[in-house]
């Protein structure tokens, strides 16, 4: 057995780029076959896909068109710092009750399709009709409905829902009323005698939508940017329909620049609201107290207080109105704490005047509140409660809430304080007033009173006067920078996917040729099966039409198969390990048909006639062919041998040709397996081996059955014939591993069935030229007379 040639320690050899170019070469048809069917299958797909279109807008947020005076009027109403968070307004933007308002402005409950050959093609406001439906089945949402025009009068609709089809024929214009809608077909134009073929040609196809199955589309079609370092959005839509999209774009940018002056109205008229409460309790005091006053004077005929009780009245009143703010301060502590432990809801906080005016962290605690329950409204909208954002808003809001009941305690205890003090100013002017005679006393305490609300009513008058003017100076804070513009296609990208597609399919072809090559080709001429195997190849043998009889170099001596065979014969030579008077050569293939009984029959019949004394023994004792290609008899033989009936001399044929005995296999034996295993066997290839200088033994195919591996234990050199028509490497692996356990054989190949045209490459770069352990070459080719005697044997 040769040892495996080292490998070697080039990136890449010859070898490589030999298999690289039979990759390519044996299988062109295919790498060029599979990437145009790949492409025309990606051409009919891609046909066939609905083109999506994209339209775009761009919206600037918090425009900035006010007078100087309404930021801050803005800013302590709350709206400012609220609705102008640019996350928030991108969570409106795709919020369900905005994009449904979107829906329900414009008429896209219905799809129409025109159904052609290849593709269903959807168009927009286009058709020769239009519908106008009420849907009382949910099932028959999402189902194709099929419309035929009949005449210029009539149609027919047709469609499934469960398992159950139906059909309706009703006239144009007419409310058809069915189970599961009630539908009316709208002509959009007059047919005439000269579109009413074309329309009654045509296939269309109707599809209703379900307004949730709207808004779910939309908000995974709608995109939102925004642009960095600015508060501008970038806002655009995917749609089958270009004009759609558009459509739907215009009506987003409308309802939504709508939505952000609506929600600035409601908290400017919220406001509103509370000041005039507060207004009118605080009108009807003061007019109860001016009444009270007059009549006080009247009934004690008072015209003027004393300039000292002037002087106590007014001291008093000072503290008493500081008194009077203070409690009003305390009054809203009190409520917005009790406001902020008891509510449950949430509702934006009302506006706390007396505690925010002069409070900076009150104001911007109250307004983080209020713009964290904006944004929890929002999320509500379109998540469940038990969403983990909405809980951990909650959350958060829960601990603003805390931290603020906190801060007003603290605050409750300093106004508390204060309040203490100025209770003693006011004991303290209060007792001086009393030196004063009761009736001006009296005067006093009803002109404090009054005098508290009057400051009270101017208050509130500037409040509202300041929130009337922000209420005519709000617009919305969005603005629309770049109105709504069709970006044309934008997926699939058909170039892209067709170059995929071939990409895929030239892929596609070289694996497939790959996979041809190393699992599914077949080694067709020496070369490559040298590459293959580290077993010695002895040569190779062409293609024959006389592949059954022979021996064809006793035939025709100058053929390139008698060659081929000398080529062999001078190869055995060098295969015996030590030098011997007689070479055992056992002869056998992996399977059946692959042409060992031709090989056995003409290699013994040329090594006769290099006046070798040579032996042949057909050793299949299941098949036997030898005295078919040899043309003798076959009534004595090695199953005669070995039972012993018949002698070494009796089954020993001699002189079937020159310096050539034979001993065939005789009748076939009902146990041919059992008789190699005699010692008659050792006792007739002994004897052979003294008498002859070749004995070549042709035996039945080892891939299936066992009774060459026995021989093989006997003899010096094994040669296996391979046949183009059947060898793969993958065999070749096979049958190394089975070989590889004989060590003590010298095992060769014999490419057999070689085409000419690699028979013709083989000599022409191979002739005999063979390694085994160390280079020998004879150096000779074939010159043009050979070719002409080749071919003349060919004619012949």
């Amino acid at each position: 057995m040769a040892e495996q040639q080292p490998k070697s320690n080039k990136l890449i050899d010859t070898g490589d780029l030999m298999f690289i170019w039979r990759l390519f070469v044996k299988n062109l048809f295919l790498i060029i076959l599979i990437p145009i069917i790949t492409y025309l299958i990606g051409f009919v797909y891609t046909h066939r896909l609905t083109d999506i279109y994209g339209a775009k807008v761009q919206l600037l947020l918090k425009s900035s068109d006010t007078y100087n005076y309404q930021d801050q009027i803005y800013k302590g109403l709350g709206a400012y710092g609220v609705y102008m968070d640019v996350q928030n307004q991108m969570r409106i933007l795709r919020s369900r009750d905005l994009i449904g308002e979107v829906i329900d402005k414009i008429d896209i409950g219905t799809s129409y399709y025109v159904v052609g050959r290849l593709k269903k093609q959807e168009v927009f406001e286009t058709l020769p009709f239009r519908t106008e439906v009420t849907l009382f089945n949910e099932a028959a949402y999402e189902i194709p409905v099929t419309v035929f025009v009949l005449n210029e009068e009539e149609y027919r609709i047709e469609y499934t829902v469960g398992e159950q089809n139906k059909s309706f024929t009703q006239a144009f214009n007419k409310e058809l009323q069915t189970e599961d809608f009630n539908l009316t077909l709208v002509q959009q134009y007059d047919f005439g005698e000269q579109n009413i073929e074309t329309i009654m040609s045509s296939d269309y196809e109707m599809i209703f939508h379900s307004r949730n199955y709207l808004i779910s589309k939309y908000q995974t079609a709608l995109e939102i940017n925004n642009v960095e370092f600015t508060s501008i959005l970038d806002v655009s839509v995917k749609d089958e329909l270009q004009m759609r999209a558009k459509v739907f774009l215009d009506t987003l940018t409308a309802v939504y620049v709508d939505f952000s002056k609506r929600i600035q109205l409601e908290v400017n008229q919220n406001t509103l609201t509370n000041i005039d409460k507060q207004i009118d309790t605080v009108g009807i005091f003061i007019r109860n107290k001016e009444q009270e006053l007059l009549n006080y004077k009247n009934e004690n005929a008072i015209l003027d207080p004393t300039k000292e009780g002037d002087q106590y009245f007014a001291e008093y009143i000072k503290y008493s109105q500081e008194k009077r703010t203070l409690q009003s301060k305390m009054s809203s502590i009190i409520a917005l704490k009790s406001y902020l432990k008891s509510s449950d809801d949430n509702r934006v906080l009302p506006p706390s005047f007396y505690i925010e005016a002069n409070d900076f962290y009150l104001s911007q605690a109250i307004s983080e509140v209020r713009s964290l329950q904006v944004s929890l409204e929002i999320k509500m909208t379109h998540a469940t409660v038990e969403n983990n954002t909405i809980k951990n808003l909650k959350k958060e809001i829960a601990l603003k809430k805390q931290d603020i009941i906190n801060y007003l305690g603290n605050l409750e205890k300093a106004v508390q304080k204060e309040m203490e003090i100025t209770d003693q100013y006011i004991a303290k002017y209060r007792y001086n007033v009393k030196s004063i005679p009761l009736s001006e006393q009296g005067i006093i305490n009803i002109q404090r009173e009054l005098d508290v609300n009057n400051n009270m009513y101017l208050f509130l008058l500037e409040k509202k006067t300041n929130t009337l003017i922000a209420r005519a100076g709000i617009i919305p804070q969005v603005r629309v920078l770049e109105t709504p513009s069709i970006l044309g296609a934008v997926q699939p990208d058909k170039k892209k996917l067709l170059r995929l597609f071939l990409l895929f399919g030239l892929v596609l072809g070289i694996l497939v040729a790959a996979i041809r090559t190393i699992f599914f080709e077949k080694l067709v001429n020496v070369a490559e099966l040298k590459q293959n195997t580290f077993l010695n190849v002895v040569g190779g043998i062409p293609r024959h039409k006389t592949m059954e009889t022979g021996p064809v170099v006793l035939e025709n001596p100058k053929s390139q198969i008698t060659e081929s065979f000398r080529t062999i014969r001078t190869n055995l030579s060098f295969m015996r390990g030590e030098k011997r008077k007689s070479q055992l050569i056992l002869i056998s293939s992996f399977f059946p048909g692959e042409g060992k009984t031709f090989c056995s029959t003409n290699l013994s019949a040329l090594t006769a006639q290099s006046d070798k004394k040579t032996v042949l023994i057909d050793f299949d004792l299941h098949k036997p062919r030898v005295h078919k290609a040899l043309g003798i008899e076959n009534t004595t033989g090695i199953s005669t041998y070995l039972i012993g009936k018949s002698s070494m001399e009796e089954i020993l044929q001699k002189n079937v040709s020159d310096n050539l005995d034979v001993i065939t296999a005789g009748p076939i034996a009902p146990n041919p397996s059992e008789l190699i295993l005699k010692s008659r066997v050792d006792e007739l290839l002994e004897a052979m081996s003294r008498e002859y200088e070749y004995v070549i033994i042709d035996t039945p195919p080892f891939g299936i059955l066992n009774d060459t591996l026995e021989l093989i234990k006997k003899v010096d050199t094994f040669l296996v014939v391979l046949n183009t028509k059947y060898t793969k490497r993958k065999g070749i692996r096979v049958m190394e591993e089975i070989l590889s356990k004989y060590e003590q054989v010298s095992v060769g190949l014999i490419l057999n069935d070689i085409r000419e045209s690699k028979i013709k490459y083989y000599y022409a770069k191979y002739a005999y030229k063979y390694t085994y352990g160390y280079n020998y070459g004879y150096g000779y080719g074939y010159g043009k007379s050979y070719g002409q005697d080749y071919v003349e044997d060919n004619d012949e």
